[in-house]
């Protein structure tokens, strides 16, 4: 598939807002899930982080890339959307959710939803 998810490494260190221990664990933890393949124990691992910091955009950034690799397309821009929305100035983690919802557009058949997110996406470069 066409997708070409942008792990915003850049988010966990550049994110302007701080972020509690445990949450900032949660996420190291979700992580280390997604790369051993544990996609489901990461989306719940994540989900807890959601809600200890739910107006943090990381933890929503983080699980709407899970939801993209689990084909929750829907879902994925969802959540991609509501980090957007917590984000604030920061610029690489809009670029990495305006990607999410591309990609989900695309992978759910709205080419036209997903022009305009890469385009986006593509004006945060």
């Amino acid at each position: 598939s066409g997708q070409q998810i942008a792990y915003a490494a850049t988010a966990s260190a550049s994110s302007a807002k701080p972020m509690g221990n445990a949450a900032s664990s949660l996420l190291e933890k979700a992580e280390n899930q997604r790369r051993s393949g544990d996609l489901d124990g990461a989306a719940s691992t994540l989900e807890r982080a959601v809600r200890i910091e739910s107006r943090h955009p990381l933890p929503w950034n983080r699980l709407a890339q899970i939801r993209l690799q689990q084909q929750n397309y829907s879902l994925a821009a969802e959540l991609a959307s509501k980090s957007n929305a917590l984000a604030g100035s920061d610029s690489s983690l809009k670029r990495s959710n305006y990607l999410i919802i591309a990609d989900a557009k695309r992978a759910s058949g709205d080419a036209a939803g997903a022009r305009v997110a890469q385009s986006r996406a593509d004006s945060m470069r």
